[in-house]
């Protein structure tokens, strides 16, 4: 060794004590052994300790007659007792004579290298030179030893970070370290725990944890402190969070971090007088020596700041992941964040907290400025505004359905803003543009609707918006009425698709072909607003498609007229092979439970076709206005169409095409509205199952206002354009070519020809299909696929990139694969290979989620990757 500590008379302890003896191979058991250690001949502890197996007596003498009377009395014949004696003397060996060493233990007075009992328990086979600077660890890495001892290396010298680090792991009881392993690992931390300032605001959390590093003598408290502070460990951060422990404010460390983000982060470049009182009265609360001053000290609250709010982040992402951790991390962040609010208005930091993302001060003023955006009416600065709100961190676990209806605010906004068409053509056309268009601000609309609001401005906005909304409903409906009277004289055109055509330009070819069974399920009440809600969940399972066949229109989702009412239309069907359950035929006990033996039968048999009757909506009429739809079953909502989602389950498994209908009878009253004209129709097939002969695939059937951040502007042209002349066809369509010439941005409305003289004819390009119409084109995209070697389908590449991202961004691999085309077996190998197409320079575009079996298409970073042209 270079250096040596303790070689002088020093104090001694039990723990370097025992680890001095552990490390003596030549104490061999069963030969009684006296060991004189240079040390103070002080000892206030135990007399006998152990260590292994063995045991020992510890004495102290002052002098050499002591040492001489100690080692001649342990050794004697009749001695009993320890098979070791430790004698502590401060004597030197010229002192004992000849006599007395030649009866100890390696013949001489033995000088504890603390530093190489440290090396020795380590195993390792030096040390880093930095260490000796450090005196006060040596005694403290001997005196927190874990029971079974510190792990040994697997070899090399005991570095720095990798002592320090297992001595602060231990005292402060932080991370999964596990002071009771015994198996060897590599050089680097304890148990492989990074000591990085999130690990440290954790265990600041933990309960007694501040305590536990103030009850540490001052040397180590000091030691670990400058440790801690180090840029490769907690840096900045770790400095704060200490100097706060120091304070007494421990426990509050990461509450008070978020008051910090606050005030130096983001009120940095908008600071007002009141924002520099607050951050005065925080600054207090680093104690009376604080770890900086000026500058110094806003950069240690900045780090902290920053620090603190992705642990809390992090912790929100944790608790709503649904796994072991999730209720931990749910309590742990509701305190934290409650704390915060406190400690927001305790230091009067309230201005700077209206811009945090992750104060609940922020998100309510995020609604605040949703409410003035709607107020003043700007659709950009309405989209800017709700953004803000989908960026707060709580907005998914604290306020979806807020944040929903301030969504559904910005999608009225956006369709009222497009000017839109208040005259009918044919009946035909006002119920397709219900289907298409209205229905969706039906739905947006009660959605609004379903709750009251807290937010004064937010209130305000949208009792205002709602009225605007239902008075260009109310004129759509008239013109309805108008052209309804007008154009059938009480009757309604043959092209007009109702309860009896149904039956027999759909229900029935199907039973005809026999190619598998039907299931008819009627919801009583369901109207096209409900049945778009239900649309947009049914698609994450199922394929929607149009089961009119058609080669002159352009396939949708399609709605109808009740004459007369469905039940009775479809007893007059008179198909043998056609049962009909009612609410009480399907269900033993409750709807949703265990199926009647006669209604599982018929569901179970691939030659029956089933049709049942929901009540849910007409039993429960009201409920839908509680959180904005009715949905699929859920135990958890009061307004689930109950037994929907088993019935569609037991059909998926049978292979069923399923026509889910809504039922209600209409009237030719001068009051009468879309809604209750106009009959929805989802035709649904399994993913994979080939369809019925004339049915086409539907797309995503969300209306282009629904999508945030559209121009509406092109889109009111567009729209003002198609209502001119009802029998107007459309042929124009817009070229990517034009769009750069002009210099319009790359989703701009494309018009497609249509021969059907409808207001529906004008069909806008989606910004997904156009981004993957650019990237599949691009230089990029090429020059990625040439360099795989196991080039994958394209057709199938352009049908996975439109399905997820038609889903959302998120398919289970089984379900990307149904909708493609592909063996469910083949699932996992076609989705690594789309991986390998998407991902590359390092970046997930194309994730594989922690459950192992889902896709995430992130779209934004395929757009940076393959620079492709950004939306507007």
């Amino acid at each position: 060794m270079s250096k040596t500590v303790g070689t002088s008379a020093v104090r001694l302890t039990t723990a370097t004590v025992m680890q001095y003896l552990a490390a003596q191979s030549k104490l061999e058991s069963g030969k009684r052994r006296v060991v004189l250690l240079r040390a103070e001949p002080i000892w206030e502890e135990a007399s006998e300790l152990g260590w292994s197996d063995r045991c020992a007596r510890i004495a102290t003498a002052v002098s050499p007659l002591a040492v001489y009377e100690l080692v001649l009395s342990h050794l004697a014949p009749e001695a009993d007792g320890p098979e070791v004696l430790v004698v502590l003397t401060d004597r030197e060996e010229s002192e004992l004579g000849a006599d007395a060493l030649a009866r100890v233990h390696k013949g001489r007075v033995n000088a504890v290298d603390i530093w190489e009992v440290v090396r020795t328990v380590f195993g390792a086979q030096g040390m880093d030179q930095r260490l000796f600077a450090e005196n006060w660890a040596a005694e403290a890495l001997l005196d927190a030893a874990p029971p079974g001892g510190w792990p040994r290396l697997a070899g090399g010298p005991l570095a720095r970070r990798h002592a320090l680090g297992s001595l602060a792991l231990r005292r402060l009881g932080a991370g999964p370290y596990d002071p009771d392993q015994q198996h060897r690992f590599p050089a680097g931390l304890a148990g492989g725990v990074e000591l990085d300032a999130n690990t440290l605001l954790r265990w600041s959390l933990s309960p007694g944890g501040p305590d536990r590093f103030l009850a540490l003598r001052a040397p180590e408290r000091a030691g670990l402190t400058r440790f801690l502070g180090e840029a490769e460990q907690g840096g900045q951060t770790g400095k704060a969070l200490l100097a706060l422990v120091t304070a007494g404010h421990g426990p509050d460390a990461v509450a008070f971090g978020l008051v910090c983000a606050a005030l130096w982060v983001h009120a940095k470049d908008s600071a007002d007088a009141e924002d520099y009182r607050a951050r005065g009265r925080a600054e207090r609360w680093f104690g009376e020596d604080p770890p900086g001053h000026g500058e110094a000290l806003d950069a240690l609250a900045e780090a902290l700041g920053r620090a603190s709010e992705e642990f809390v982040t992090s912790l929100l992402v944790t608790g709503r992941s649904g796994g072991e951790d999730a209720d931990p991390a749910r309590r742990l962040s509701a305190a934290v964040l409650d704390r915060a609010s406190s400690l927001t208005r305790q230091f009067g930091a309230e201005r700077a907290a209206n811009a945090s993302p992750v104060l609940p001060a922020g998100l309510d003023a995020a609604f605040v400025a949703v409410g003035r955006a709607l107020e003043n009416g700007d659709t950009e600065r309405i989209a800017r505004a709700v953004q803000e709100l989908d960026r707060h961190q709580l907005a998914t676990d604290h306020a979806y359905t807020r944040i929903e209806r301030a969504r559904m605010a910005q999608r009225i906004t956006q369709w009222l803003a497009a000017e839109p068409v208040t005259k009918s053509g044919t009946v035909t056309d006002g119920i397709d543009r219900h289907l298409a268009e209205t229905s969706w601000v039906d739905l947006a609309l009660e959605h609004i609707e379903a709750d009251s609001e807290a937010v004064p401005e937010l209130k305000t906005a949208y009792e205002g918006l709602c009225t605007a909304v239902r008075a260009r409903r109310r004129e759509i409906d008239r013109n309805f009425v108008h052209a309804l009277k007008t154009r059938t004289d009480g009757g309604i055109e043959d092209t007009v698709l109702t309860t009896e055509s149904f039956l027999t330009r759909v229900v029935r070819p199907v039973i005809k072909a026999g190619e598998r069974g039907v299931l008819l399920a009627v919801v009583s009440g369901m109207t096209a607003a409900i049945a778009a809600r239900l649309g947009e969940e049914l698609r994450r399972d199922w394929a929607e498609y149009d089961p009119l066949p058609g080669a002159n229109d352009f396939p949708r989702r399609r709605g109808m007229a009740a004459e007369p009412p469905m039940i009775t239309a479809i007893s007059r069907l008179g198909d043998p092979r056609l049962t009909i359950f009612g609410k009480d035929d399907l269900w033993e006990e409750r709807p949703g439970g265990v199926f009647k033996t006669a209604a599982y039968k018929a569901m179970a048999d691939d030659q029956a076709h089933v049709g049942v009757v929901l009540n849910a909506v007409d039993d429960d009429l009201g409920y839908e206005l509680v959180d904005g739809g009715w949905r699929l079953s859920n135990a958890e909502s009061p307004c689930a169409i109950t037994g929907l989602r088993e019935l569609l389950q037991l059909a998926a498994e049978r292979g069923r095409a399923v026509l889910l209908v809504g039922d209600h009878e209409i009237s030719y009253r001068g009051d009468t509205s879309l809604a209750e004209f106009a009959i929805p129709l989802l035709a649904l097939l399994p993913f994979g199952a080939a369809p019925p002969r004339g049915w086409r695939e539907l797309g995503r059937q969300q209306p282009w206002w629904w999508s945030p951040g559209v121009d509406t502007a092109q889109q009111s042209t567009a729209n003002t354009s198609a209502s001119s002349s009802v029998s107007q066809k459309w042929a124009t369509k817009k070229r990517r070519s034009e769009a750069e010439s002009s210099n319009v941005a790359l989703f701009d409305v494309a018009l497609v020809p249509d021969s059907k003289e409808s207001l529906f004819s004008a069909q806008p390009v989606s910004p997904a299909d156009a981004l993957v119409d650019e990237l599949l084109t691009s230089d990029l995209f090429q020059a990625q696929l040439q360099s795989l070697a196991r080039k994958p389908d394209l057709v199938k590449v352009e049908k996975a990139l439109r399905a997820l991202l038609d889903a959302g961004g998120t398919l289970p691999v089984t379900a990307l694969a149904q909708r493609i085309g592909l063996p469910t077996g083949r699932a996992d190998g076609f989705s690594a290979v789309l991986r390998q197409l998407v991902n590359f320079d390092g970046v997930q575009a194309l994730e594989t989620l922690p459950d192992g079996r889902t896709l995430r298409l992130n779209m934004s970073l395929v757009r940076d990757q393959f620079e492709l042209r950004p939306t507007v």
